[in-house]
């Protein structure tokens, strides 16, 4: 799957205008097939992609490009030490903590399919030695993750931690 994020300013960044599925071609170009019906396609220099992609709200076409296995952190990726979701807070509200190898995390929210990924809080985080994490926030907020071993050697951590802006409670999870 991929998704296409733009930045338009420090309040109003990681909005995501479309996502869909990706195939690679036998050229090694990529053709993504987005939501909305757009069909992006990516070049493959055998080093880097790159795609344009219009902003329908700007009429600005953009120019990105990286190479295999670069791009933003996600779930899974390998800057990525864990991801935390829960897609439905209080019946509707999404958030996402992203807690990343080089001692960051980033917590975001999925207000509206319009506003999907707005990052609201940010910091460093440490591992304690009962294996739960510490994250603390430049705000000087401190979150506890909760960790618990699983028999097959995984582990799925949790969290509480309350949206600002609406009150909601919320209690995202992840499995690493």
């Amino acid at each position: 799957t991929f998704a296409i994020l733009f930045d338009y300013n420090e309040d109003n960044s990681g909005i995501q205008t479309d996502t869909g599925t990706w195939v690679e071609n036998d050229d090694g170009s990529l053709t993504l097939t987005g939501q909305s019906g757009t069909t992006y396609t990516a070049a493959f220099d055998g080093t880097n992609y790159t795609m344009d992609v219009l902003n329908n709200q700007t009429s600005i076409t953009c120019t990105v490009s990286g190479a295999p296995g670069g791009g933003q952190a996600a779930g899974g990726d390998e800057n990525t030490f864990v991801e935390l979701y829960q897609p439905d807070a209080d019946g509707w509200l999404g958030v996402r903590v992203r807690i990343l190898n080089d001692g960051t995390y980033t917590v975001s929210y999925d207000y509206t399919p319009e506003n999907l990924d707005i990052q609201e809080d940010s910091g460093t985080w440490t591992e304690n030695e009962d294996g739960s994490l510490t994250l603390l926030s430049g705000s000087g907020a401190t979150y506890t993750v909760a960790a618990e071993a699983g028999a097959d050697g995984s582990v799925t951590y949790s969290m509480e931690l309350t949206n600002a802006a609406t009150s909601i409670v919320c209690n995202p999870t992840g499995t690493k």
